[in-house]
């Protein structure tokens, strides 16, 4: 059985910025999806075994919210 944990609902600018965020880590990472960063956030976020990933769907959203929070966490970054 698998546990869902509750999602906050996001809104069109926060997905937007979401994918920006996940569109510079790619361009970071040069293109380069298995590189050891990534392969190492898509095993913590989602683990090794496919039959418990959650669904595409529901996983993008969960990559879209961490896009947002990478966002959220560069802006606080730049406040003096």
């Amino acid at each position: 059985m698998r546990l869902r944990c509750p999602r906050m609902r996001t809104t069109p600018l926060q997905k937007a910025l979401g994918a920006w965020q996940l569109l510079r880590l790619y361009l970071l990472a040069r293109g380069r999806t298995n590189s050891g960063y990534l392969a190492w956030r898509k095993e913590t976020a989602f683990g090794t075994d496919a039959g418990l990933m959650p669904p595409f769907g529901e996983r993008l959203g969960q990559m879209l919210d961490y896009g947002y929070w990478v966002h959220r966490m560069r802006r606080l970054r730049r406040t003096p």
